[in-house]
């Protein structure tokens, strides 16, 4: 299994922590695309892509299948909320793999993307609650950043907390696009126990593919 990495130029703007403190032992033993707890549900709108990857609302959004990510976790609750975890298959053996976390639902009300963007800027407020709950320690380590375009805006937080004796580091990506007039909403958040150049690797590498109208922002 070949590591895909990132580009230098890409990897120098996204994170100063060389690539060299990243290099890793490559697993011994076969690694599971897909872990043996994970249920393929026939309803809420996921349908599975290939051996790992996946499918929502015709795909509208999608996670590809691939090699260097397996998919442990995949759960759709009785308000039709869909959770599903990505982790890195170079992390897998150890104790605390790196993984990504998304969270995607259906927004009950039409909205613009203008509107979209203002309501995910405070709900990125309410994902940093709460997972300062589920981690107790945790402080932010810059200000609230932007990515994307000025159509559809990722509000972004970065963090660390401690954990076993060690300091982790993790992102949480907020945004909302809109499709046929359907808004979605998703979170992403990832983690690694590892250092701050593993996450821009596993962040760029397990992605969200999703499909949007072209509407300007307002």
């Amino acid at each position: 299994m070949t590591r895909r990495t990132l580009p230098f130029s890409l990897l120098l703007l996204a994170c100063v922590a060389p690539m060299a403190a990243h290099s890793q032992t490559r697993p011994t033993t076969p690694v599971p695309l897909v872990a043996p707890g994970v249920a393929w549900s026939s309803e809420g709108g996921v349908a599975r892509s290939g051996v790992n990857g996946l499918s929502i609302d015709d795909g509208v959004a999608s996670v590809d299948e691939s090699t260097q990510y397996s998919l442990s976790a995949l759960t759709i609750d009785a308000d039709g909320v869909i959770r599903f975890t990505y982790a890195d298959t170079w992390t897998l053996e150890r104790p605390e793999p790196s993984v990504c976390d998304f969270t995607f639902r259906r927004v009950e009300r039409a909205l613009s993307q203008a509107e979209a963007n203002a309501l995910a800027l405070r709900l990125s407020a309410v994902e940093l609650e709460r997972m300062k709950t589920l981690r107790p320690g945790l402080e932010t380590t810059s200000a609230q950043t932007v990515e994307g375009s000025a159509v559809v805006r990722q509000i972004v937080d970065r963090f660390t907390w401690p954990d076993a004796g060690r300091t982790a580091v993790g992102l949480s990506k907020t945004w909302i696009f809109v499709r046929d007039a359907k808004a979605y909403y998703v979170n992403k958040t990832c983690v690694s126990h590892e250092d701050a150049a593993n996450l821009v690797v596993i962040d760029q590498l397990i992605g969200l593919n999703y499909r949007r109208d072209p509407a300007p922002a307002a």
